[in-house]
């Protein structure tokens, strides 16, 4: 009894300890930002065209630019940010008033950036630097820190820059080359985000992290595809990869995505643009017949092993024939070929579909029709508190046998069943 009661207290301390190590290492970074940086002063220092704003380290031997102002009426072809303010090294760039996951940030120029409303274009701070010298003083750039530079041509990154963070270079529409350093750990797929002009991503041989094979940037330890370039006709995923990464294929334009036999595993998004959606540019998506994973039939890419969906491709008019092999929808599938702006048609989720797990019916957000040939409806799972689990404010078709089922169906997913247009068809009938 008192061995047990001791392993009992152990067992509370060492889930104390756990949560602890958690929460240090959750710690947000503006607090660790509050510690190293003086917001209270501002540095100054104008050169040219521009006049640099920065913030001291407490410590009195860096400074963090957050802010380049250009002077009215002139309109520069090129900036070199300095390596020192006030005799303290330059070793942070970008605003600190920046949310990528939230509404929006600010880039480096001032101007406001919402992502998820394509607001980049719109807040278009300069249509002439075509060239931007980064000093190898820095360390860290901020996100969204060149967002809408369209003029942009390159840019090289510092050597000792460890992670391009998300919109760091979003909507730079002319940006065509980039030089990453050998010392890059970390990759965020929309760092490049709508940037369609860019042809050439340079990657030494010796850095450790990532390699680049044809058009895409991959793992080496994973072996999984974090980002495409765009161009081409057809995006081949090399041999040898087993991973497609969420968000990898954003910024790809590629009508064709072929998929090779070595992929094990597609994440869930992976052909979608951050905040934005589907890919517009992807028409179709192919999978070697040598996979012992996946396979496509019509218009859908799916897991063999749990019949799961991969990947749905709408036709042009805007209509999907989710695939009979499909069984479960399970949060891992993407789509391509459709605007979440203007929307689709239709969706038609076959009988075969047994179970889905919650928000895996976001697929048919973007869809005005949404049918289910199904006279039972199917099992739902992993339900979130202010999500709704099945598709609302669409017009929803079911079977006419089975409508007083799939009402029912609604209000035990805690969906109101005012919340759609209900319309019945009867088993047989085109669709």
């Amino acid at each position: 009894m008192i061995k047990k009661k001791k392993m009992t207290v152990l067992c509370a301390v060492c889930a104390m300890l756990a949560f602890l190590a958690a929460f240090a290492a959750a710690e947000p970074a503006e607090a660790k930002q509050k510690a190293a940086w003086n917001y209270k002063k501002t540095l100054t220092k104008t050169s040219g065209a521009f006049t640099y704003h920065a913030y001291p380290s407490k410590k009195g031997k860096e400074a963090w630019i957050y802010k380049i102002d250009i002077q009215k009426k002139k309109k520069p072809a090129s900036i070199s940010i300095p390596k020192k303010i006030d005799g303290r090294k330059v070793t942070r760039i970008g605003s600190k008033a920046t949310d990528p996951q939230g509404e929006g940030g600010v880039n480096l120029f001032g101007a406001c950036i919402e992502r998820e409303h394509d607001y980049s274009r719109r807040a278009v701070t300069n249509k002439t630097i075509k060239k931007i010298v980064i000093p190898d003083t820095v360390e860290e750039i901020q996100p969204s820190s060149f967002c809408g530079m369209i003029a942009l041509k390159s840019i090289k990154i510092p050597k000792k820059v460890k992670a391009l963070k998300e919109e760091t270079f979003y909507a730079c529409a002319g940006l065509e080359e980039v030089s990453l350093p050998a010392g890059l750990e970390k990759l965020d797929p929309a760092a490049f985000q709508d940037c369609p002009s860019l042809k050439k991503m340079g990657l030494p041989k010796k850095n450790k992290i990532f390699r680049m094979e044809g058009d895409c940037v991959i793992s080496k330890k994973l072996q999984k595809v974090i980002y495409t370039l765009p161009g081409g006709q057809t995006l081949s995923i090399p041999e040898g990869v087993k991973s497609i990464g969420k968000y990898a294929l954003n910024n790809c334009t590629a009508p064709r995505v072929e998929i090779p036999a070595s992929v094990t595993e597609i994440e869930g998004e992976a052909f979608h643009r951050p905040l934005l959606g589907p890919n517009t540019f992807i028409k179709d998506v192919a999978v070697s017949a040598d996979s012992r994973t996946y396979a496509k039939d019509g218009q859908c890419v799916y897991h063999k092993l749990d019949q799961s969906l991969a990947v749905a491709i709408p036709d042009e008019k805007g209509v999907l024939y989710i695939s009979e092999k499909v069984e479960s929808l399970t949060n891992t599938h993407s789509l391509v070929n459709c605007d979440a702006n203007k929307g689709a048609e239709k969706v038609v989720f076959p009988k075969t579909l047994k179970s889905v797990i919650v928000p895996s019916f976001s697929i048919s957000t973007i869809f005005r029709n949404v049918y289910f040939l199904g006279e039972t409806p199917p099992r739902v799972t992993n339900h979130i508190s202010g999500y709704a689990s099945l598709p609302i404010f669409t017009h929803v078709y079911v079977p006419a046998s089975s409508e007083e089922l799939y009402r029912a169906w609604y209000t035990e997913n805690h969906c109101s069943v005012n919340d759609v247009e209900w319309h019945i068809f009867q088993p047989g009938s085109e669709i």
